[in-house]
């Protein structure tokens, strides 16, 4: 069965709760952005002293940065200030994928408290509570493996173009410049950085949303495969748009692929049993509801003489997760959530 009609509610509290996403994104990406520039900064000051100690301004040479030590010099100081921000890097990729791990559950929540009867209350995935694994859990050798890699060849290039620059007898602002001009597989390391960080974002509020599904599966119908529905979603996606979960073809290769931002939305019971039911009062009430990008238990003024609603509010997100309802839900997880 076709759940599209339930995209007005869905859309709308997608968009109500996205931007504090977005807004965590975003410093996160920022925040690993800035440990970059330090280092970077770090490496150029590493340089430039390393350079003036045997050169002073004049231009250099190999064979005498050699016989003298600056690139062996400059070889083992860069190395150990890239080792100290894979750590710093790695330990904080971690924090940042754990918090956004934690804030799609409370957004899914939330959706579907707002879905479901006062009476129900959805439950948060005892995985969390028990803290038995942090998420993701078998995405940490591929971390270290990328920055690993990413480091090792940065610090690989870096030295090759200062060999370079020491060849052609440059000078010390070329030298010093080579630190902004080094790429890794053709890209400044900040965006690797940042579009590796993302894709694990990507995949975690993927769980995140199946772990919801998975826990409380009394109260919920299915999963659907969704699109972002705008002009950046690939052929393979916008072909699965809209199809359960179960019946997508997970063999195409942009489905959850890296960077896909498509998602899975929740369907509950209760709203699929409205649709489906031979009602069809109910039924027209809950597709005019869904047209208007109201939830079930949003607060409704109807105009008595036209039956049409006059004023409609609800629920937002962070509302919810600084009231009762969403405390209740979210017990310890909700207080490590950054909002």
């Amino acid at each position: 069965m076709s759940y599209s009609t339930q995209k007005g509610v869905l859309n709308r509290l997608e968009a109500e709760s996205r931007k504090a996403g977005r807004r965590l994104e975003d410093r996160q990406c920022e925040e690993l952005g800035k440990l970059w520039a330090g280092t970077k900064a770090d490496i150029e000051y590493i340089i430039l002293q390393e350079y003036r100690r045997d050169f002073g301004t004049g231009l250099w040479h190999t064979a005498e940065a050699h016989a003298k030590g600056t690139l062996p010099r400059i070889r083992h100081r860069t190395l150990g200030c890239l080792s100290t921000f894979y750590i710093v890097s790695y330990s904080r990729i971690k924090t940042f994928v754990r918090e956004s791990y934690l804030h799609e559950l409370a957004r899914q929540l939330w959706m579907l408290d707002c879905l479901t009867p006062r009476s129900v209350q959805p439950a948060l995935p005892s995985k969390v509570l028990r803290e038995a694994s942090a998420k993701p859990g078998d995405s940490k050798s591929g971390w270290e493996t990328a920055l690993a890699e990413w480091v090792e060849a940065y610090h690989s290039n870096l030295m090759t173009n200062l060999r370079l620059e020491a060849l052609h007898e440059g000078d010390i602002d070329s030298a010093a410049m080579e630190v902004n001009a080094t790429k890794v597989g053709g890209h400044d390391p900040a965006y690797k950085f940042s579009s590796f960080l993302i894709d694990q974002i990507l995949q975690t509020q993927r769980d995140a949303r199946s772990d919801v599904a998975e826990e409380n599966g009394d109260i919920v119908a299915e999963e659907i495969f969704q699109t972002m529905e705008d002009g950046r979603v690939c052929e393979d996606c916008d072909s699965q748009d809209g199809k359960p979960i179960e019946e997508v073809d997970m063999s195409l290769d942009h489905i959850f692929g890296f960077r896909c931002r498509c998602f899975t939305r929740i369907v509950p019971v209760g709203f699929a049993d409205l649709l489906r039911n031979g009602d069809e009062a109910e039924r027209q009430a809950a597709l005019t509801r869904d047209a208007l990008g109201l939830v079930p238990d949003a607060m409704a003024i109807v105009d008595p003489e036209t039956g049409k609603l006059k004023a409609h509010a609800m629920l937002s997100f962070d509302e919810w997760m600084g009231g009762e309802r969403g405390i209740n839900i979210m017990g310890v997880a909700g207080s490590r959530i950054a909002r």
